[in-house]
């Protein structure tokens, strides 16, 4: 019996190593993931920031141009959509820090997903917003047609 015990006591020890060596393999794996969605939402950030000056710089000389007023209000309401979507990603302070009092960041405080799908939210929120900048960039240039049109 006695040798029993040694063998089963080895055979536990290897599986349970086993379980450590895998778990250690996984949270490495979720932590470069998270990572990698931390980098694209501090990329997005910075993109949010060009965003909101563009639209100031647009919003304070349109009173210029009545005709993109319509045009910055849908604006508007689509960059507040965008917004409300915003994830942040878990254990990442740094869009803390970015959120200039909005209070729109990290509203799905309960949201459950895989690393692996925060890198994608994230990457779908970048591009979202990367196609109203796209947009606000060609409502800047109306203003320089219609004033030659007048």
């Amino acid at each position: 019996m006695e040798r029993q015990n040694p063998m089963r006591l080895k055979v536990i020890s290897v599986v349970v190593f086993a379980f450590f060596i895998s778990c250690y393999g996984e949270n490495k794996e979720d932590a470069h993931h998270l990572q990698q969605a931390a980098d694209i939402h501090k990329a997005m950030m910075e993109i949010e920031e060009q965003f909101e000056n563009q639209l100031d710089s647009l919003k304070s000389f349109s009173h210029h141009a009545a005709g993109i007023r319509d045009s910055l209000q849908v604006m508007e309401k689509d960059f507040e959509l965008w917004e409300k979507n915003v994830v942040e990603v878990p254990g990442d302070d740094s869009g803390e820090a970015h959120d200039h009092g909005h209070g729109h960041h990290g509203e799905k405080e309960n949201l459950q997903v895989t690393p692996e799908q925060m890198v994608e939210i994230q990457k779908e929120l970048k591009s979202n917003l990367e196609k109203l900048l796209l947009r606000l960039q060609s409502i800047r240039q109306l203003p320089a047609h219609s004033s030659e049109d007048k």
